[in-house]
């Protein structure tokens, strides 16, 4: 089995280091809108992410109000306690006023759009307070379509991301409570000349700021890039931008979330794209954006239960009560198969009680539960001494 895991690893770590995946767009897992946290989901855990984003604006001298919306589903999974794997497709995107085939001139729309692999190491702790991990992604061209208008620039051709990933987290055995601040830097080469060094390229920076409550979370991100290397001159988006998103995340239950925000561009006005007649649409005029000056955009988390992992699906964020793998010996008494050695239940019985990370989970559910409701009391009591006092006055 650690054979597998190290293989598999491997092979992946080496895919990642030749292609590219978009940058801060559909990471799923844990994270945010836009940034990738420093932690991973559990072994054996799955969240199931779906994403959706749109604008509408009229450009300057335009006749009509040009759209854009894109819609993209994710799947992450935890293949261990430092290692998840993630997988982001593109369902449907405009193409707007990208340039396309004769023969296929009416198309308006990719179905489906590009497709993205990726895999997180992380959980690394530092300083109690502070995480790290890296991620290396890959694209796989899975649409007919690149260089889509109002869209991040992606070339036709194999490219590749590394991006390194910082968390600090004010209560570090809850981090889903208090307020957590995350850093993504990225580098990622278009591979779209000759050579690599010649290829374009970008440094991209995503940051956030969020404050977790036991049913919200509100914060802010940012994100950009600095192109390296210019992409080139016929090419839409290649200016270098940055957008600002205040967001929101309203906790349905534990294992289901909804988090909305805006994108707001704070740099990237400028237009430096030669339209080519013979590759443009003849009503793209010079002057017009390249990245909306806004767009909505909303994530949908859900985390079902798997054949490796027991997931809170539907425990109310209150009430104690945490994920937790399966176990051999555990499915084994869960279907009442009485056939196991009496060795194999001893070091069930061990590891369950003092060795096992689910364990130490539950234990630390327990103390947060336990705290608030001690806080919820002492409010109580504070209020009932407030009333007595304005009672006596």
């Amino acid at each position: 089995m650690k054979t597998l895991k190290g293989g598999l690893a491997l092979l992946l770590c080496v895919l990642a280091l030749t292609a590219s995946a978009y940058s801060g767009q559909f990471i799923g897992g844990k994270g945010y809108l836009h940034t990738s946290t420093a932690i991973s989901l559990p072994p054996g855990a799955l969240d199931i992410g779906i994403y959706g984003r749109g604008y509408a604006g009229t450009p300057p001298g335009a006749l009509a109000t040009l759209y854009n919306n894109t819609s993209a589903v994710t799947m992450n999974f935890g293949f261990s306690r430092h290692a998840e794997i993630g997988l982001s497709q593109i369902i449907y995107q405009d193409l707007n006023l990208t340039p396309r085939d004769r023969s296929v001139r009416d198309v308006e729309s990719a179905i489906p759009g590009h497709s993205a692999l990726r895999i997180k190491f992380a959980n690394y702790s530092f300083k109690n307070n502070f995480y790290w991990g890296v991620m290396p992604s890959l694209r796989i061209r899975t649409s007919r379509y690149n260089d889509i208008y109002l869209e991040p620039y992606q070339s036709g051709a194999m490219e590749f991301e590394m991006t390194g990933i910082l968390s600090y987290f004010q209560k570090p055995l809850f981090p889903d409570e208090g307020y957590a601040a995350h850093l993504n830097l990225g580098y990622i080469n278009h591979n779209d000349r000759a050579s690599l060094q010649d290829a374009s390229s970008e440094f991209s920076y995503l940051g956030s700021f969020v404050m977790s409550t036991i049913k919200f979370d509100y914060g802010v991100e940012m994100y950009g890039n600095v192109f390296l290397v210019e992409a080139n001159k016929y090419v839409f988006s290649r200016e270098n931008y940055m957008y600002v998103t205040p967001m929101f995340t309203f906790k349905v239950f534990k294992g289901l979330s909804v988090t909305g925000g805006v994108d707001i561009l704070a740099l990237g006005t400028e237009e430096t794209t030669i339209h080519n007649p013979s590759k443009s649409a003849t009503y793209l005029q010079d002057g017009w954006p390249n990245y909306p000056e806004w767009r909505i955009t909303g994530r949908i988390a859900f985390m079902p239960s798997t054949p490796f992992y027991v997931a809170p699906t539907f425990v109310d964020v209150r009430d104690p009560g945490t994920g937790r793998e399966r176990r051999k010996s555990a499915i084994a008494m869960d279907s009442g198969d009485e056939m196991f050695s009496r060795s194999e239940l001893f070091r069930w019985a061990i590891e369950e009680r003092f060795g096992d990370q689910e364990a130490v989970d539950v234990d630390l559910e327990r103390i947060r539960m336990e705290r608030r409701r001690a806080e919820e009391e002492l409010n109580r009591l504070k209020a009932e001494m407030n009333a007595q006092k304005a009672q006596t006055k």
